[in-house]
C-alpha cells in the first residue's frame, strides 16, 4: 500500500479549539511533564523579594479558599486592591 504525507498548517488557538476536553487535559500536562509550562501554581510565581514565611502563607491560601469565610475572603481582596 502507498504512503503519503501531507502537510497541514493549522493555527494553535485553531487546533486547541477542536481538542476535547481530554485532549486538552491530556495536552496540558505534556506541556507541563516538557518544562514549558510550571508544574504547580507556586513554580508559577515569580522569584521576586518575598520572606519565605510570606511565600508559604500565600501558597497555604490558594487552594483554601473554599474554606475562608466571606469576610477573610473581602478581607484579603480589599488589601490586595490597595496593592494594585
Amino acid at each position: 500500500m502507498p504512503r503519503f504525507n501531507t502537510e497541514v498548517d493549522i493555527d494553535v488557538s485553531e487546533f486547541i479549539d477542536s481538542c476535547t476536553d481530554r485532549e486538552t487535559e491530556s495536552l496540558i500536562q505534556y506541556l507541563k511533564d516538557d518544562g514549558k509550562i510550571p508544574m504547580t501554581l507556586e513554580d508559577s510565581i515569580p522569584e521576586i523579594n518575598l520572606d519565605a514565611d510570606w511565600k508559604e502563607a500565600l501558597m497555604k491560601l490558594l487552594p483554601r479558599k473554599c474554606l475562608l469565610t466571606v469576610e477573610e475572603e473581602n478581607l484579603i481582596l480589599k488589601i490586595s486592591g490597595r496593592l494594585v
